[in-house]
């Protein structure tokens, strides 16, 4: 499992938290994808170390979160895809890989982090 770098609060001053529990046990700022009752996924951030099956808090919408990135170019407002078989954000949307945010500017590739907006809208429960 990955974990995020740096959490920077939206805009409102906050993040959009949703309580949501997880098949798998997780810990603080890991990056989990979790099923939500209609069968969607959404791609959250970990508040704490939460065991499996257990309820917990997790960030769904933040400003900027800074996630791994994959070895690609990526610009600044380019749909950002969580790979969560190789724990990295990507531009290239491929099966698998799940929709989670924006880029927040350009990074280059061989960067090992991209500055994402993660936002619920993109997967709503």
């Amino acid at each position: 499992m990955a974990n995020v770098q740096a959490i920077n609060k939206s805009s409102s001053g906050g993040y959009r938290t949703r309580r949501m529990t997880p098949a798998a046990a997780c810990g603080p700022m890991d990056i989990v994808v979790l099923t939500g009752t209609a069968g969607n996924t959404l791609v959250a951030v970990a508040f704490a170390a939460i065991a499996a099956g257990v309820s917990g808090m997790f960030i769904v919408d933040a400003e900027i979160i800074a996630f791994p990135q994959a070895a690609v170019a990526i610009k600044g407002g380019d749909k950002l895809y969580w790979d969560p078989v190789n724990n990295w954000a990507t531009n290239v949307d491929a099966a698998g890989l799940k929709l989670f945010g924006v880029a927040h500017a350009d990074s280059a590739q061989g960067n090992a982090t991209v500055d994402c907006e993660l936002m619920m809208e993109h997967a709503l429960l």
